[in-house]
């Protein structure tokens, strides 16, 4: 899974499970944002994914 070698190689703890945690945000995050037809959730779904990155640089 290329998303858990970008996560190993940043040094992240259990990569491959953070891996398909973020893919199963993307999968429903793209699901509610076609029912919806509105991409607000795809924005929300990008905060959520970036805050371990943020948690990491402080």
């Amino acid at each position: 899974m290329p998303s858990a070698a970008a996560a190993r190689d940043a040094g992240f703890d259990e990569p491959d499970a953070l891996a398909e945690r973020l893919l199963i945000l993307l999968e429903g995050a793209t699901a509610t944002a076609a029912m919806r037809r509105n991409a607000e959730t795809l924005d929300v779904a990008r905060s959520v994914a970036l805050e371990p990155m943020d948690d990491r640089s402080h």
